[in-house]
């Protein structure tokens, strides 16, 4: 292979789903590091292979950076599956710079077609969020992630491997419906912060490796956005951001470029445990809110997560470090009735409703996040034993993915009873030493674990189909599954400003205990300018309010 077509592998990259070979593990297992660094060796041969059937596609170069001696792809060495790679890319600059190292310095450039697609998303040629504003100026792009999925196609013939055009076609079902609401001024304009914007979905012909054959073609399948077996080649794939040219899949080999994002949240808490430290519980809670809050938008468009964990949950880069990102959508299902949850899922967070009674439901997203928020309280879960997880692979960013469940029972005695969340109180390490705050923490979570609880059992038997469109309906029980928590969190901080409406009842008599015996309120400050705050308000167009 030309050298100016090799990669750049560097094992420090961390993946939205592992980390990298690290000094830790070489100065351990001798025999452990010797095994991982085959696997990396072997990993950036099937990489170079990859990569060389790419740079033959003439529209990949002009738009990619691939050219010189050393060209700036930089590939994470760990990946969900022997088939994906993620990469980070730079575009084609328009005034290149002569030296590599300014271009690193800069770390931004600028590509007419991807500031084009940007322009349709959002009307204007810069991140929507105000939080977001200053990380990109209008003359420049972000530094993107390329995901690639690279199937041999005698490994082609059964769905589960096809993840990558899923992951697409359900960004682009989000990021068209917002668009639509956006020129019909229907919707806030930083309502899709946390979702990275799709730029370009790439299926390559032309290799003998990845392409159907013609005679069996019909025989390829994938799951559809309903969750079925579908024929792969049956619904043509339209182009992200704009233009008619749909095409029908025709290979196993695909890529999707999106906006780059920052560290994943299992790669900021295994650097935790390696210290002896876990998250605290403002930092948790934050993540929660903004957990809750991209699932309410998710949700809004009729979209059920499916597998949230860990894993798919990655912070933004730069000014953008604490707005928490959704980064994988592979197992992503439209809600309808006709719905069905793909069968591979990440046993340790997976809602036990989703596989006890085969429902997918927006309600079984919200119960895994907050299993994701207890992980990140704890650093384990309370069924990691069952799972045979030891305290070294808890600390490890990987999960286990499986078919059937070993943790339904277990977690249906977590909902049972409020011992679980006893145990969980006495397990937290707490930012208060004096005990006033401290009870004041428990009443917090004590409450959260009630509303989730409450909120799951009523919310189960709403029908799909009516869910998702009530989502913004003042009153609603849908509306509110999500603001009854979001209220109970931002009463465990301290706001300059705060609607009244975002305040809980309860939450707010013990708030006005608390201050009568300490008249100086020393709650943790939520600081609008460092950490990302979510105004999610309701349908302008539902005047009437609901029952909840």
């Amino acid at each position: 292979m030309a050298s100016r077509q090799s990669s750049v592998l560097r094992p420090e990259r961390l993946s939205m789903w592992s980390t990298g070979l690290d000094q830790e593990s070489l100065s351990g297992d001798i025999a452990v590091a010797t095994n991982r660094l085959e696997k990396l060796a072997k990993r950036e041969e099937t990489f170079k292979e990859v990569f060389s059937v790419m740079t033959q596609h003439s529209d990949f170069s002009t738009k990619y950076d691939v050219s010189g001696e050393n060209p700036l792809i930089y590939v994470y060495t760990s990946q969900p599956d022997e088939y994906s790679f993620i990469t980070e890319v730079f575009p084609v600059v328009k005034d290149k710079p002569t030296r590599l190292a300014e271009k690193q310095a800069e770390e931004l450039t600028f590509h007419q077609a991807f500031e084009e697609v940007i322009e349709r998303y959002t009307n204007e040629r810069r991140k929507p969020n105000p939080v977001l504003q200053e990380t990109r100026s209008s003359d420049f792009c972000y530094q993107l992630i390329l995901k690639i999925e690279a199937i041999p196609v005698g490994n082609a013939r059964f769905p589960e491997p096809f993840k990558l055009v899923r992951e697409f076609k359900i960004l682009q079902h989000i990021w068209e419906n917002y668009r639509t609401e956006m020129l019909a001024r229907k919707t806030s304009p930083d309502q899709l912060v946390g979702f990275p914007m799709p730029f370009e979905f790439k299926n390559l012909i032309g290799s003998s490796n990845y392409d159907f054959p013609k005679m069996e073609i019909d025989g390829f399948h994938y799951y559809n956005l309903n969750g079925k077996s579908d024929g792969i080649c049956r619904h043509p794939i339209s182009p992200a951001g704009f233009g008619t040219d749909a095409k029908n899949m025709m290979s196993s080999f695909s890529y999707l470029s999106v906006e780059k994002t920052g560290p994943s949240v299992p790669y900021l808490m295994q650097l935790m445990v390696r210290q002896g430290r876990k998250f605290s519980l403002s930092t948790a809670l934050k993540i929660l809110d903004q957990l809750i809050s991209r699932l309410m938008i998710l949700h809004k468009y009729g979209v059920v997560h499916c597998d949230v964990n860990p894993g798919c949950l990655s912070f933004g880069c730069r000014e953008a470090m604490n707005v928490l990102y959704i980064t994988s959508f592979d197992k992503a299902v439209l809600g309808t009735q006709q719905s069905s949850p793909i069968h591979l899922f990440h046993d340790r967070f997976v809602a036990y409703s989703q596989v006890k009674d085969k429902k997918c439901h927006y309600v079984c997203d919200l119960e895994s996040a907050f299993y994701v928020f207890v992980y990140c309280l704890l650093n384990r879960l309370p069924w990691d034993s069952r799972l045979q997880l030891d305290s070294k692979s808890v600390s490890q960013p990987c999960d286990v993915i499986a078919e059937k469940s070993r943790t339904i029972d277990m977690k249906e005695k977590f909902w049972s009873s409020n011992d679980s969340i006893h145990m969980i109180t006495k397990r937290v390490t707490y930012e208060f030493s004096e005990g006033l705050y401290t009870n004041f923490s428990i009443d917090i979570l004590e409450s959260l674990f009630a509303k989730m609880r409450e909120n799951m059992a009523t919310c189960i038997n709403i029908p799909v189909t009516n869910y998702f469109k009530e989502i913004f309906v003042p009153g609603s029980a849908p509306y509110n599954c999500y603001f009854s928590i979001r209220k109970i969190i931002a009463s465990y901080f301290r706001f300059e400003i705060l609607n009244q409406s975002m305040k809980d009842v309860t939450c707010a008599s013990k708030l006005e205990m608390l201050t009568k015996q300490d008249r100086h309120d020393k709650r943790c400050a939520w600081d609008l300018s460092y950490w990302c705050w979510n105004f999610l308000d309701a349908d302008p167009d539902k005047k009437r309010l609901r029952a909840a």
